[in-house]
């Protein structure tokens, strides 16, 4: 079964989304196709190794991977993440399922550590960009970090697991209301971040670790 795993290409101040499409079939070569540049092509070393070091293997059959749209030029390693994760979905190492929901980057060492990346103040500009469409129709608000608690109501409906994290925070942490809100915004935005028009579990307890980088400003 083909996967798709998303990534945003730089160019100045403009992020655009780029699909990644895996085929893993039978044969032996290694085939990366859509305009990679040299460091997007020298990726299957990084990748090979860092799966190596983790327990996981690239597998031993023909692999093709489709970069697209194939008239935007793909450069830079932050495509070694998802890539690979690409690669181990398509190969069952993991499970595929969710693997479409989020844009992923990040640039793979040998031992599969993550380094740094440029291009993130672009990425979050087009999150602000979805922040600016949701709320088109809301008078005085352009960003998550404006919205009202009746907002926050509409825009940051959580599940049940994510409702009793979130409570659990509250007494534990000894938060606010304030508190509350201010991950509710945090969460969305990470959730914008990944194109998921849900909040999940996995958003809520992100920014729950963010607000503990900065008690002092998130407990009043």
């Amino acid at each position: 079964m083909l996967v798709k795993t998303y990534v945003s290409a730089v160019s100045g101040i403009y992020a655009t989304t780029i699909t990644i499409e895996v085929d893993v079939a039978e044969g032996i070569k290694f085939f990366l196709v859509g305009l990679p540049d040299n460091a997007v092509k020298e990726s299957e070393q990084r990748i090979r190794a860092g799966l190596k070091n983790n327990g996981y293997r690239m597998p031993g059959k023909k692999i093709t991977i489709n970069v697209a749209p194939s008239d935007i030029r793909k450069e830079g390693s932050a495509y070694d993440l998802p890539l690979a994760i690409g690669i181990l979905a398509e190969s069952q190492q993991i499970k595929s399922e969710k693997v479409s929901d989020y844009l992923i980057m990040g640039e793979l060492s040998l031992d599969g550590s993550l380094q740094p990346i440029k291009g993130a103040l672009p990425i979050a500009v087009k999150a602000r960009e979805v922040q600016g469409s949701r709320y088109k129709e809301n008078e005085g608000v352009h960003a998550n970090a404006q919205m009202s608690t009746k907002q926050l109501q509409v825009f940051c409906k959580l599940n049940p697991d994510s409702q009793q994290l979130i409570k659990m925070a509250m007494t534990k942490l000894n938060l606010s209301a304030r508190a509350y809100d201010r991950i509710l915004k945090v969460a969305r935005t990470i959730a914008d971040l990944e194109k998921n028009k849900s909040i999940t579990f996995e958003h809520i307890a992100e920014a729950i670790q963010y607000r503990s980088l900065d008690r002092e400003g998130w407990a009043g």
